[in-house]
């Protein structure tokens, strides 16, 4: 969750009535924020992702005032017609096929306004822009742009403008080999032939999306009072809604948004829509789901609270608002509107009686077993990296459709993976190390089956003998027959590993580590281990 640092003063300005800390540091934590500290001159919170609209001091004072009862109720907003207008050309298609703008006039900037501006920016492009992979936010001085603006693709060689904070004219390349930010981006447009561009109609380059600025049509100063903001990026809906959320923020500023034909090869849109959305809701649902008896005047007081307004079985919906996906949401609305303290317990009239689950038993018990033969219990994420994987053998891999890191981009084959991963951490301390781990793995097979294993490695003078002593504890402990057979594995030194059997059904392998694979995490030791599903341990009982 991303954690801002709002200006006080202005927050309490914005909201339009003095607020005393107490009550700031009693109400924030009840409006869905995570409350980090209230100072003399900040606020600090955590904003969770679904409330990207309170990424700003505006959004966030917004909210406040209406949860605080100051202004509440639905927030309307109006856009000016214009004939600003932005051509999208059909060579992005492919690349960063969609785009959505506006102008805003009558800004009146301090250093604190422009600073707060670039913060919400960058927020929403970590956090509703999936770090600008789905969307990136560009926002440029008005008077230094000639409409109609392009908005097209364009070979390296023809991208020719001085980034932002550069006194140097740079090609596409240059600027995604040379600069801080074009570094950071760069894997979002190295596969591409051509980079998007927007330019306007004296061919003045504004930016190169989603990676920097023009400094010269794209850098805004204290004395800019208009600008053109853009959003550009992979999803339309996604970038609908970041134009909402920063336009409406600098209209509750004091400033007038007008609309921007944005036009495709095959339709035109105007942009933004800062319409409000609806949503039928049943109160009698809302009740029953919260465990609540509001009537329709308690439940609009309620939803008023959070900025919505209720009438005729609808809720009506402010546009920067994008959580909005179900009647479940209003309920969540509802409940932090009542108020969550003003919920009264109960005792509930059923009587139970609790147990441990058994698979949580049974992995209390490996543990011990496992504490008891020296070794340490390691903990690690379910995801791992696909090319990890690939190089230690693994085909058949889960991979995940939107991961934000290439180190955690698939989930783990095999739990012994995460325990090798760690094995070349740790190679600058101590040998002999033994570590084991209970986790799941994912088993791609006609489907996505999970599995709960055990894994163990141990480095240093060990050989595959220890790792069948292990082996052997198993079958004494938990009093079980497994039987191993001789067979090559991909992890291990063919003639120095087997599949564990249990029952005829394959459970699980153990070995000794091929030495190229030893020296691919470089470790200076052998390593011996073993994996086993224990689900067999179950189906023993």
């Amino acid at each position: 969750m991303p954690k801002i640092s709002l200006d006080k003063s202005r927050v309490l300005k914005l909201v339009g009535k003095k607020v005393s800390d107490e009550t700031l540091l009693n109400e924030i934590p009840f409006m869905g924020t995570d409350l980090e500290g209230v100072t003399k001159d900040k606020i600090e919170v955590e904003i969770f992702p679904d409330r990207p609209d309170l990424l700003s001091e505006e959004g966030f004072a917004r909210y406040l005032s209406s949860f605080l009862g100051i202004k509440k109720g639905l927030r309307t907003y109006k856009v000016k017609k214009s004939d600003y207008e932005v051509v999208v050309d059909s060579s992005v298609k492919k690349i960063r096929p969609f785009t959505v703008c506006a102008v805003v006039k009558k800004l009146s900037f301090d250093r604190k306004k422009l600073d707060s501006l670039i913060d919400m920016q960058e927020k929403l492009h970590i956090t509703h822009g999936r770090r600008r992979k789905k969307v990136a936010i560009g926002v440029y001085p008005l008077d230094k742009i000639s409409f109609p603006v392009m908005y097209k693709a364009l070979s390296s060689d023809k991208i020719k403008f001085k980034p932002l904070e550069s006194n140097k004219i740079m090609s596409g390349k240059d600027i995604l080999n040379k600069t801080d930010k074009g570094k950071e981006f760069k894997h979002l447009l190295e596969n591409f032939s051509k980079y998007p561009v927007f330019l306007d109609s004296k061919n003045n380059f504004l930016s190169m999306p989603p990676v920097i600025n023009s400094d010269d049509v794209g850098k805004v100063s204290l004395s800019t009072k208009d600008v053109f903001v853009e959003c550009s990026g992979t999803d339309l809906n996604a970038l609908s809604q970041a134009l909402n959320i920063v336009v409406t923020s600098l209209a509750d500023a004091g400033a007038d948004v007008y609309e921007v034909k944005v036009s495709y090869d095959d339709k035109e849109l105007f942009t933004p829509d800062l319409k409000t959305k609806e949503m039928k809701v049943d109160i009698c649902w809302i009740n029953d789901w919260l465990g609540l008896k509001l009537n329709e005047k308690e439940f609009s007081d309620a939803v008023e609270k959070c900025g919505l307004s209720y009438s005729k079985g609808k809720v009506f919906i402010p546009p920067y608002r994008v959580d909005f996906l179900h009647p479940v949401d209003v309920a969540e609305d509802v409940a932090t509107g009542y108020k969550y303290y003003n919920f009264e317990g109960e005792t509930v009239n059923l009587h139970t009686v609790g147990s441990e689950n058994i698979v949580e038993v049974l992995k209390s018990k490996l543990r011990d077993t496992f504490v008891g033969l020296g070794f340490i219990e390691n903990y690690s994420l379910n995801l791992i990296s696909e090319d990890f994987q690939k190089k230690l053998g693994s085909k058949k891999i889960v991979r995940l459709l939107n991961s934000l890191s290439e180190t955690h981009d698939s989930m783990r084959e095999y739990v012994i993976y995460s325990l090798l991963l760690n094995a070349s951490f740790n190679k600058r301390n101590v040998y002999p190390q033994r570590m084991f781990e209970l986790g799941t793995r994912y088993v791609n097979d006609k489907d996505i089956v999970e599995k709960e294993s055990l894994a163990c490695l141990m480095l240093g003078d060990f050989t595959v003998t220890n790792a069948l002593q292990v082996l052997e504890v198993l079958k004494t402990s938990f009093d079980i027959t497994l039987n191993l057979i001789e067979k090559d594995h991909p992890l291990f030194i063919p003639g120095r590993s087997g599949l564990i059997l249990h029952k005829k059904e394959i459970v699980g392998f153990l070995g000794e580590l091929k030495p190229d694979l030893i020296s691919d995490l470089e470790v200076e030791f052998p390593i011996c281990g073993l994996e086993l599903d224990i689900g067999c341990l179950l189906k023993n009982k």
